[in-house]
């Protein structure tokens, strides 16, 4: 049974690689073809001040979150359970090796999609407002949220994302953001699947 499990979870690591770089490669071919500034994807370099202030902002709370100690009752069942429901009890070294780029792929690719290209996309016909408006939604009920507590801090976090791109206009700091704590969220499951449950 749990060989059973372990080969699940590495096919459905396996199916998000799949679903996030089929999109992204299309777009990487569109706009390499099409000859466009990756600077309108938030993608610029040199990054602008307001993506290096970000870039700082994203150090200190990748930080913090790193090196901020846990509460006592970080190990319980429900814990277990929601880390389960999200991917992220990973018991063998073979699942979090694949677990690494599963982090890469949606940390940066999810930022790419549902931020950068989304509001280049809309905002010509929305304005930027509504682009925010569209790219937020878009990223926060396409999430997989299973409760509406989770569909709200899901859509309220999209929100925050985007507008947090629409005021810098650097998709870099995001991403450093949403891969590294993915990564921390990974490696907190496989510790705990590790560890037997009292």
């Amino acid at each position: 049974m749990r060989r059973r499990s372990n080969r699940t979870l590495v096919q459905r690591y396996q199916r998000t690689i799949l679903l996030m770089g089929i999109p992204l490669a299309f777009l990487a071919a569109d706009w390499l073809c099409s000859q466009r500034d990756t600077a309108a994807l938030g993608l610029g370099i040199p990054v602008p001040l307001r993506g290096e202030i970000g870039l700082a902002v994203a150090i200190v709370a990748l930080i913090s979150v790193t090196v901020w100690p846990q509460t006592k009752g970080k190990d319980n069942d429900d814990t277990r359970a929601q880390m389960k429901q999200a991917g992220m009890m990973i018991g063998t070294p073979g699942e979090f090796g694949i677990f690494l780029p599963v982090t890469v792929f949606v940390g940066c690719g999810a930022e790419i999609l549902f931020r950068g290209f989304l509001l280049w996309a809309f905002a010509p016909f929305v304005g930027i407002a509504g682009a925010v408006v569209v790219a937020a939604l878009a990223y926060g009920v396409g999430h997989g949220s299973v409760s509406r507590k989770q569909l709200a801090g899901s859509v309220l976090s999209a929100f925050l994302f985007t507008i947090a791109y629409a005021v810098s206009g650097s998709l870099w700091w995001l991403m450093l953001i949403h891969t590294g704590l993915m990564l921390h969220g990974g490696w907190r499951g496989y510790r705990l699947a590790r560890v037997q449950p009292p």
